[in-house]
C-alpha cells in the first residue's frame, strides 16, 4: 500500500530516514496504519508541498516574480539610463516607471525598490559603470593627458571639471572622456592650486592610474594653472618632469587677437569692432527696430512665408562681437557681411523716424572692408552704389598686413612655453621629407628628434641614443606612408599628416613596437598630449544642464555620474549601451543582498524568569539598506492557514 502524495514528493522520515508509503509499500492493511501515517511528519510535509504547489497563488507570484527578475531589472536600468540621458531629474524615474506599467510593460509591477534612495543608487551605479569602462581603456594606454578647467555652478560651488586624454587601441583613435568633478571647497579654504594638485593627485589614485603615465596638461592660462612656481603644472612637473602644459589653443588665439586689434597702428579694426557692436545692440534692444530688419531681410530674398519657424530660419539677427568670447568677432563680422545690404537698407528707413538719432549716426560708418568683387558690375553689393579706389584697396592691404604682423606677434609670444617640444612632433609628417636623393634627406628632423629625446629621455643617454638610432631608420617608412596619405588628410580637412602618420604608428604598434619602441613611446605621447581646453568648457555646459536651479541641491557624487553618463554614455538602443545596462545591473546586484525581511526578527535575549522579574527591553535591528514590503506579512500568514487547514482536511 503506496501513498500517492508521499510518493510524489518522495518524503522520508526525518528520524529514521523511513520511506515507508513511498519507496516500499505499507504491508500493514488496518485503519490505525494509516491514521499514523496521515499524522506523521513526512506526511504533512507532503500536504504542504502540494498545497504551495497547487493552491497558493502567493507561491505562483513569487515563482512568476523570481522567474522575471533579471529582465525587469534590465527595463528598470534601461529606462533609468534614458532619463540620465536626457537629462530628465531622478525624482521622475518613479513616476516614469509607472507610466511604462500602465502602458503595458506589466513586469514593472514586480519592481518593489522605487524609494528615493534606491533610485539614486541606481542612477550612480550607472555612472560608476561608464565610469569603470573609461579608467579601464585608460589604464591600457601607455600615457595620458589630462584638460581641467574651473566652473562655479548654480549654488556658488566651485567646481573643478577634469577631463582624460588617451590613445584607445580598441578604436585606434585618440579618446576624450570626462573623468571627475570635484568641489574644491569641500576639503579646501581655497580654490588654489594646492587644493588642485592633491585633489588630482586623489582621483587618480581612486582610478589606480600613475601619475608617471601623466604626460600632458591643457588649461584656460589662468595663473593657477600655469603659474611658473606654484601653478597646478608646476606642481604636476615636480611630479612628472615628462609633463608638458599647454595653454588652450583657443583660448591662445582668442586673447591674441584681441591684443592684434589693441596695437597702435590698428585702431581702424578697434573702431570697426566698435560699429559692429552698436549695431547689434541698436537691433537687440528694441523689438520694433529688429522687426523692421528682419522684414527687410524678407523683402530682399522675396519670399512670402506664412509659417513663424520658416521666416525665423531665412531672417537671421546680427552676432555679438564680444572679447570674452573665442572669436565672436570674426561671427560677428561673418554675420554682417552676409546681410549688409539688409543692414544699410534697413538704417535708411530707421534714418526717416525722427525718433532714431542714432541710427543714422551709424550709416556713415564703414563696418568692414569692401570686395572688388561685390562691387562691380553683377556683384552682390552692387546695389549699395558704393565707389572704393584702389588707394582704398591698397589701404585695406596694409592694414591687413599690420595685423597679420600684429597677430603672429602674439601668437608667437603666447606659445613660447610649450611651442619648442610641439613643434618638434613635426619630424613625423611625411608631406615635409624630402626625396632620397635630396641632399637634405639624411639630416632632416634631426634638430627635432634631439629636442624630444632631451624631453621624454632626458637622464637617460642610453634611451635618447636608443631614440636617435630608430629615427635614421623611421624616416625612410615615413617618407614611403607619403603616398598613401588620404586626399582630405592632405589638405588639413580631416586631420593633420602627422597626426595621421602617429595613428598608423600605434596602428602598427604590435609590429612597430619590435622594431621602434622608443619611437612608439613618444608617439603615443604626441597624441595624448591635449592642446585645446574645449572639452572642459563643454563638461561646464553640460553640468549647468545638470545641476539647475531646481536641481540646486544635488550631491557631487551623483552630479559625476550623471555627467559620466550624459557625455561619456554610449547613445542608447545600441549594443554598447545594451551591454553597459546589463554591467550595472550585475553592479547594483552585487553591491548588497537585497531581500525581504519581516516587519520584526525573533528576539536571542532571554525573556524575564517570574512576574516579579523587570523584562529586559528587547531591541528590533532592521536593515534600513534593504526596503521591505508591507504584504510581505499577509502573505505568509495566508500561506499558513491555507496549509493548516490542508492538514485539517487530510485528517480523518
Amino acid at each position: 500500500m503506496y501513498c500517492l502524495i508521499c510518493k510524489k514528493y518522495k518524503c522520508t522520515n526525518q528520524q529514521n530516514k523511513s520511506d515507508i508509503f513511498n519507496d516500499k509499500p505499507s504491508v500493514r492493511y488496518k485503519t490505525t496504519a494509516i491514521n499514523e501515517h496521515g499524522k506523521s511528519q513526512k506526511h504533512s510535509v507532503a500536504i504542504s508541498c502540494e498545497m504551495m504547489n497547487r493552491v497558493s497563488v502567493f507561491q505562483k507570484k513569487l515563482d512568476e516574480r523570481q522567474k522575471v527578475n533579471d529582465s525587469v531589472l534590465f527595463k528598470v536600468f534601461y529606462s533609468i539610463y534614458w532619463l540620465a540621458k536626457e537629462g530628465i531629474a531622478n525624482k521622475k524615474a518613479a513616476g516614469f516607471l509607472t507610466l511604462l506599467e500602465k502602458l503595458g510593460v506589466n513586469d514593472l509591477k514586480y519592481f518593489d525598490h522605487r524609494s528615493p534612495a534606491s533610485v539614486r543608487e541606481m542612477f550612480s551605479t550607472l555612472g560608476c559603470a561608464v565610469k569603470e569602462n573609461v579608467v579601464t581603456r585608460a589604464k591600457t594606454a601607455g600615457c595620458f593627458g589630462l584638460l581641467v578647467d574651473d566652473v562655479s555652478d548654480i549654488s556658488v560651488m566651485e567646481q573643478m571639471i577634469t577631463f582624460i586624454q588617451f590613445y584607445d587601441k580598441d578604436s585606434s583613435e585618440v579618446t576624450v572622456e570626462f573623468l571627475s568633478v570635484d568641489n574644491l571647497l569641500e576639503k579646501h579654504d581655497s580654490a588654489n592650486a594646492v587644493a588642485m594638485f592633491q585633489t588630482i593627485q586623489s582621483n587618480l589614485q581612486a582610478c589606480t592610474l600613475s601619475t608617471d603615465k601623466l604626460i600632458g596638461l591643457a588649461t584656460d592660462g589662468a595663473s593657477v594653472m600655469v603659474g611658473r612656481k606654484n601653478g597646478l603644472a608646476a606642481k604636476l612637473k615636480d611630479v612628472n618632469p615628462h609633463l608638458i602644459s599647454v595653454h588652450c589653443v583657443c583660448h591662445k588665439l582668442a586673447l591674441a587677437c584681441t591684443d592684434a586689434k589693441d596695437d597702435g597702428n590698428l585702431k581702424f579694426i578697434k573702431e570697426v569692432e566698435t560699429v559692429v557692436t552698436q549695431l547689434w545692440k541698436l537691433f537687440e534692444n528694441s523689438p520694433k527696430r529688429l522687426a523692421c530688419y528682419l522684414k527687410v531681410q524678407q523683402q530682399l530674398k522675396n519670399l512670402k512665408l506664412s509659417n513663424e519657424k520658416s521666416r525665423k530660419m531665412v531672417a537671421k539677427k546680427l552676432q555679438k562681437a564680444c572679447d570674452t568670447r573665442w572669436l565672436s568677432f570674426s561671427s560677428a563680422i561673418q554675420s554682417l557681411y552676409t546681410d549688409l545690404v539688409a543692414v544699410l537698407q534697413t538704417l535708411k528707413q530707421l534714418k526717416q523716424d525722427p525718433g532714431q538719432p542714432a541710427a543714422y549716426s551709424l550709416i556713415t560708418e564703414e563696418p568692414i572692408k569692401q570686395l572688388k568683387q561685390d562691387l562691380t558690375s553683377g556683384g552682390r553689393l552692387e546695389t549699395l552704389e558704393l565707389v572704393c579706389t584702389e588707394s582704398n584697396f591698397k589701404d585695406l592691404q596694409g592694414l591687413l598686413q599690420k595685423y597679420i604682423k600684429a597677430l603672429v606677434k602674439n601668437i608667437d609670444k603666447r606659445f613660447k612655453s610649450s611651442l619648442p617640444v610641439l613643434s618638434a612632433f613635426s619630424a613625423f609628417d611625411p608631406m615635409l621629407m624630402p626625396n632620397r636623393q635630396s641632399p637634405a634627406f639624411h639630416s632632416h628632423g634631426d634638430t627635432e628628434v634631439k629636442v624630444l629625446a632631451d624631453h621624454f629621455f632626458d637622464g637617460d643617454d642610453s634611451e635618447a641614443e636608443e631614440f636617435k638610432t630608430e629615427w635614421k631608420k623611421l624616416k625612410y617608412d615615413l617618407l614611403s606612408w607619403k603616398e598613401h596619405i588620404p586626399k582630405d588628410t592632405a589638405d588639413g580637412k580631416k586631420s593633420t599628416p602627422t597626426e595621421w602618420s602617429l595613428k598608423r604608428v600605434m596602428a602598427m604598434k604590435s609590429t612597430f613596437g619590435q622594431f621602434y619602441p622608443k619611437s612608439v613611446q613618444v608617439a603615443e605621447a604626441a597624441l595624448a598630449i591635449p592642446v585645446s581646453n574645449a572639452w572642459p568648457e563643454r563638461g561646464a555646459s553640460q553640468l549647468k544642464l545638470i545641476k539647475t536651479r531646481i536641481r540646486s541641491q544635488i550631491k557631487n557624487d551623483l552630479l559625476a555620474s550623471l555627467l559620466h553618463v550624459a557625455i561619456n554614455g554610449p547613445v542608447p538602443h545600441t549594443e554598447a549601451c545594451d551591454s553597459l545596462v546589463s554591467k550595472a545591473v550585475d553592479m547594483w546586484k552585487a553591491a548588497k543582498k537585497r531581500r525581504k525581511l519581516p516587519h520584526h526578527r525573533p528576539s536571542t535575549q532571554p525573556q524575564a524568569n517570574s512576574e516579579t522579574e523587570v523584562a529586559t527591553p528587547i531591541t528590533v535591528v532592521q536593515d534600513m539598506g534593504t526596503q521591505t514590503d508591507v504584504t510581505s506579512t499577509t502573505e505568509l500568514q495566508n500561506i499558513r492557514e491555507e496549509y493548516e487547514e490542508a492538514l485539517h482536511v487530510s485528517s480523518p
